[in-house]
């Protein structure tokens, strides 16, 4: 039972990452050739790269790529996260507050609009939120079976 809630998880987790990256790299796209909103083209990418970067990071752990001589890469994607986070959200208040500050039209699709590159740095937040609170608790993992099972055996005892 444990061991298909786990991996009932762990397909929701892939297949929610999965879609984050088609969804953000088509709205970058989208927002690029046909809506002229360069601002939200970008984050849309970003979201969509982060999106990958935590579905990547899920197979791996899968396939039992992370150990205890490797874990700094989980550690790496913690401060990676940690950071996007922080991006997102100072790129959001920015973009709501030119969008409070200099958007008059509040309904414009096509062209600059702050208030849709408010919600691609939401996204963008979002993912570097997911990027930093899975490789946590992937990294907790495997320090706790490095302490409950781990053994040197160069300096073991005959």
């Amino acid at each position: 039972m444990v061991d298909r809630k786990h991996k009932i998880k762990f397909i929701f987790k892939l297949v929610g990452a999965i879609t984050g990256a088609c969804v953000g790299i088509s709205a970058g796209a989208a927002f690029k050739v046909g809506l002229k909103n360069i601002d939200a083209s970008i984050f849309g990418y970003i979201s969509g790269a982060f999106a990958i970067v935590t579905a990547v990071m899920h197979v791996y752990y899968a396939k039992r790529r992370f150990t205890y001589d490797n874990s700094h890469l989980l550690k790496l994607l913690m401060y990676v996260g940690c950071f996007v986070q922080l991006a997102g959200v100072v790129s959001f208040v920015v973009y709501l507050v030119l969008g409070c500050l200099y958007q008059t039209d509040k309904f414009i699709i096509v062209g600059r609009n702050y208030f849709l590159t408010c919600v691609w740095c939401f996204m963008t937040w979002k993912w570097g939120f997911f990027l930093f609170l899975h490789a946590r608790t992937y990294y907790k993992e495997i320090m706790k079976t490095a302490e409950d099972g781990f053994h040197d055996p160069i300096n073991e005892e005959s």
